[in-house]
C-alpha cells in the first residue's frame, strides 16, 4: 500500500515539475490574494471591531486565516472530482479500475500531492502575513496548526469523495462540492465573524466544517490556545472525519461497482 501511494504521488510530482509555469502562475496567484486582502484591510486601520475582538481586533490577521483555509477547503473538495474526472477525459480511469489498486488507495493516492502542496501554500500565506501583515505566530504551535489542518483535510475530504461519485454515476458537474464552498465562504466565518450574521443563519453555520475549521485555526493562531482550548471545533470535525469518510468511501465503491455493471467507467 506505502508502495502504491508513493508510486503515485511520484506520478503528480513528475507531471507538476513537467509544467513549471503553471506552478509558479499558482504562487503568483497565492501572493495576489494576499496583497489584495492586506491592502484591502487597511481600511480598517483604526477602526474599532468589536466583533474582531475576541480575534484581537486586526482585520488582516483574521481575514488572511479565512481565505487560506478557504482555499485549501475549495482545492481540497475538487481534487478528487477533478483527477477523477481528467482520469476519465484521458481514458485512464477505466484501466485504473481494473488493475489490483485497492479503491482507498486510489483515493488517497489521487490527492496526496495536492495536500501536500496546499499545506505548503497555507504555510505561505502566514509567513507572508508575519512578515508584512503584523500576523503574530508563536511557531511552538506549529505542531497543533498542522494536526488541525490535517483533521480539517479528513473533514472536508468526504464531501469531495461524494464529489468523486457523482463523477462516476454522471460525469459532470461537481453540486455537493459548489454547495459546501458558497455555503462555507457565506456562513463559515471566511471574511466575517459568525456573530454579525442573524441568530438563525449563525445555527446552520455551525453544520458547516469550516466554521469549526476556523474557529480552531483561529484559536490557535489569533488566540493562543492549546489543544485543550480548540477541543470543542475538534471535536466537530472528528466526528465529520469518523462518520463522512466511511460513508463517502461506500458511495464511491457503490458508484465505481454501478459502473462496472452498467458498463459506464470508461464513459466521459
Amino acid at each position: 500500500m506505502i508502495r502504491m501511494l508513493w508510486a503515485l504521488l511520484l506520478k503528480d510530482l513528475r507531471h507538476e515539475a513537467s509544467y513549471k509555469l503553471s506552478f509558479v502562475m499558482q504562487l503568483a496567484s497565492t501572493l495576489y490574494v494576499f496583497l489584495l486582502f492586506l491592502f484591502l484591510s487597511r481600511l480598517f486601520v483604526g477602526v474599532s471591531i468589536i466583533s474582531l475582538k475576541n480575534y484581537g481586533g486586526n482585520y488582516f490577521p483574521y481575514v488572511l486565516t479565512g481565505i487560506a483555509v478557504q482555499q485549501y477547503l475549495y482545492i481540497t473538495l475538487n481534487s478528487y472530482a477533478g483527477q477523477l474526472r481528467e482520469a476519465q477525459l484521458t481514458g485512464t480511469f477505466e484501466s485504473v479500475m481494473v488493475c489490483p489498486v485497492p479503491l482507498l488507495v486510489y483515493l488517497a493516492g489521487s490527492v496526496n500531492f495536492t495536500f501536500i502542496l496546499n499545506t505548503f501554500h497555507i504555510l505561505i500565506f502566514l509567513i507572508l502575513g508575519t512578515l508584512l501583515g503584523g500576523l503574530h505566530i508563536a511557531w511552538s504551535q506549529l505542531p497543533l496548526l498542522i494536526f488541525v489542518l490535517l483533521i480539517s483535510a479528513l473533514a472536508f475530504s468526504c464531501i469531495g469523495i461524494f464529489s468523486a461519485s457523482y463523477c462516476v454515476i454522471f460525469k459532470k458537474g461537481n453540486p455537493l462540492a459548489w454547495l459546501l464552498t458558497v455555503s462555507s465562504a457565506l456562513l463559515g466565518g471566511v471574511y466575517y465573524p459568525k456573530s454579525v450574521l442573524p441568530l438563525w443563519l449563525q445555527g446552520v453555520a455551525d453544520w458547516v466544517p469550516m466554521t469549526h475549521c476556523l474557529e480552531a485555526l483561529r484559536g490557535v493562531i489569533l488566540q493562543g490556545k492549546g489543544l485543550a482550548g480548540i477541543s470543542g471545533p475538534l471535536s466537530i470535525l472528528a466526528l465529520w472525519s469518523l462518520v463522512g469518510i466511511p460513508v463517502s468511501y461506500f458511495t464511491f465503491r457503490w458508484a465505481v461497482q454501478r459502473g462496472r455493471q452498467t458498463g459506464s467507467l470508461g464513459h466521459y
